[in-house]
């Protein structure tokens, strides 16, 4: 099952015959009549290329097509509405469905988790330098270092700053570790290669 848009009635057919409206003016593109909604005579504004309707008086009445129209007057959900309008098509094909929206409390929840395990791409580069002075790095090598944490997708930058702080310490620390390889946790650092969880190479 589908909708299908271009079987949608004329707006003005529509309108001026099921909705029995009758509009002020005979010409134009946005004309005038009443608002069967809050029961203004002459508030109604209707565009009748598009369909798009809005109450001047200021009632809510308002949307983009005769669907939104006919879905507001009869309190309809929009398959019913499309389907006495003509424009649902049943191709066999079961409806499409709508994923359940999580709800706010879980969605809260799920935002302050992300934002605590987000970690800046400058505090990652910061305890990336920590290394490159344990091992007296000069420009090029810091500079490469510096790229390869930039390409470190977001969600693996803070598993990677906590490897690097307890491998090469924070600020004020010192540690140390073999010249030519260091690992901690699921991350390993060799010079010139940055390798995350599940590479072959670590």
């Amino acid at each position: 099952m589908s909708f299908d848009r271009t079987r949608l009635p004329d707006p003005t057919d529509y309108y001026t015959g099921t909705a029995g409206l009758v509009f002020r003016e005979r010409k134009g593109k946005w004309r005038t009549t009443a608002c069967n909604f809050h029961g203004g005579r002459d508030s109604m504004r209707i565009n009748t290329s598009t369909g798009a309707f809005c109450c001047m008086a200021g009632c809510g009445a308002r949307g983009g097509d005769v669907l939104a129209y006919h879905q507001a007057e009869h309190g309809q959900d929009f398959t019913t509405a499309a389907k006495e309008l003509g424009a649902w098509i049943d191709d066999g094909k079961p409806a499409p469905s709508r994923p359940t929206p999580l709800p706010a409390r879980d969605a809260l929840a799920l935002l302050t988790a992300i934002f605590e395990n987000c970690l800046s791409v400058e505090e990652l580069i910061e305890a990336a330098m920590r290394a490159c002075d344990h091992y007296g790095d000069g420009p090029a090598a810091r500079q490469e270092m510096v790229q390869q944490c930039l390409e470190v997708p977001a969600h693996l930058r803070a598993e990677l700053h906590q490897h690097f702080i307890r491998t090469y310490g924070g600020r004020g620390d010192s540690a140390s570790r073999s010249p030519n390889t260091a690992s901690s946790g699921a991350w390993s650092w060799r010079r010139g290669s940055l390798r995350p969880p599940g590479h072959p190479c670590t």
